[in-house]
């Protein structure tokens, strides 16, 4: 099936106040800017084809808990660069697979939420497994209903216009393989549409501003300020 429709003007994200626990209101929502991808992407299907490319059940993800040793490095390292950050230092961290699906899991947001994450990287791509339920993709417009996506990309960043740079590589949505010769096109609109969600967010405004290269590189997702 070929799906030419651009996406719809994503809705204004929540203002959130700096000092967030968990993840880290900076980190947060870099480690799901896919999501947020997703639900510009969203627009590919369409309201009308929303019950097509969704199922009745979520789909089997698979779950990484760390130990708390994990967890706590990983918090270490966010607090660290969420302080830098905040403060307009110069910062660099670097974040595995199973530090970010650690901090996944234990993020009390997205278990209410039932959003179900699961990162893997390999070299300089990542890979995405989500099962993510409607009600929170349409603002309860549509009920008892999940978007199972397995969506693998690289990562770029702008440093002049300073924008986040999806490359998709393959994206599966329910049952549905996204043509490769979609791609291209659907990440054109996906990309300025995810950038003006993180710019309508100040910490991620923050980020982006300061941010120097954001890219996955030797398994890690690496992100360095100026």
């Amino acid at each position: 099936m070929t799906i030419y429709a651009p996406p719809p003007a994503p809705p204004p994200p929540k203002k959130r106040k700096f000092g967030c626990c968990g993840c880290g209101c900076l980190i947060l929502g870099l480690l799901l800017f896919l999501f947020v991808g997703l639900v510009a992407g969203l627009g590919y299907l369409g309201y009308t084809n929303m019950l097509a490319f969704t199922s009745t059940s979520p789909a089997a993800i698979p779950f990484f808990d760390g130990s708390d040793d994990l967890y706590n490095t990983a918090n270490t390292k966010l607090t660290a660069f969420n302080h830098d950050v905040l403060n307009h230092q110069a910062a660099t961290i670097h974040l595995s697979g199973d530090e970010i699906n650690t901090l996944i899991a234990r993020d009390a947001d997205l278990r209410k939420k039932n959003i179900h994450l699961f990162v893997t990287f390999s070299d300089t791509q990542a890979r995405l497994q989500s099962s993510i339920p409607t009600e929170a993709l349409t603002e309860n417009l549509v009920k008892k209903r999940y978007l199972n996506a397995d969506i693998s990309f690289g990562v770029d960043f702008d440093s002049a216009t300073k924008a986040l740079l999806l490359e998709l590589l393959a994206a599966q949505i329910g049952q549905t393989d996204l043509p490769k010769d979609n791609l291209p096109m659907v990440q054109t609109e996906i990309n300025p549409a995810l950038n003006a969600v993180l710019r309508n967010d100040p910490t991620m405004k923050l980020l982006l501003d300061q941010a120097k290269s954001i890219e996955i590189k030797d398994n890690e997702l690496v992100i360095v300020t100026e």
